[in-house]
């Protein structure tokens, strides 16, 4: 009886062992995977914003439909402008031959009471009422960081205002970070940035 006892205790310890080990390697695989999905997310995200920052237009006779528009006074950044967007760019399939469109990006918070980074857009000539609102995409979940600077010939340095709407800036920085660091919450878990230089010039 006592040998059937030991044996019993052994082979509980020996499954007690063998869970925990699971249990190790599940939870090292669901964080490993997550930390991919926050990766492409973030990658995605701002290839979207660069994308469209480099098809950025500008035109001087008409500035109501052509404004740059960005505001970094909050936490997250907010961008509006018009760009000509290609065929394969997100949400394309929706507006036709209208390639010209209004573009912004902000975060804002979700069901979830976490913050996602929307792309909404809006053929260029066609007037945004109450009950047509702009195609909503969300291009990143869980946003933690999204900021832009600009840089400045004057200062030499990235500033973090662009005051004026009637121009598109020549060099922008954008930073996308997803996600919280485990050891440091004020961290993103994933963080990327692009240096982007948009190639049209105002006509």
């Amino acid at each position: 009886m006592l040998e059937l006892l030991v044996a019993i205790s052994l082979f509980t310890l020996v499954l007690i062992s063998i869970f925990q080990c699971w249990k190790l390697i599940a939870n090292g695989s669901k964080i490993g995977l997550e930390a991919a999905a926050s990766a492409q997310r973030a990658r995605t995200g701002i290839l979207t914003i660069q994308e469209a920052l480099q098809t950025a237009q500008m035109s001087l006779g008409s500035l109501d439909y052509y404004t740059f528009e960005a505001d970094t006074s909050g936490k997250f950044a907010a961008l509006a402008f018009t760009a000509r967007l290609p065929d394969n760019f997100p949400g394309s399939s929706l507006f036709g031959d209208a390639s010209t469109r209004r573009v912004t990006f902000h975060v804002e918070r979700g069901e979830d009471n976490k913050n996602n980074l929307i792309m909404t857009q809006w053929p260029l000539l066609v007037a945004v009422t109450k009950d047509a609102t702009p195609y909503p995409i969300v291009l990143a979940r869980d946003v933690s960081v999204f900021n832009i600077e600009f840089w400045s010939d004057k200062e030499k340095d990235w500033v973090v205002d662009f005051p004026e709407t009637n121009q598109i800036p020549k060099l922008m920085r954008v930073a996308l970070g997803v996600g919280y660091s485990a050891h440091d919450f004020n961290r993103p878990q994933q963080l990327v940035s692009r240096v982007v230089a948009p190639t049209a010039s105002p006509h």
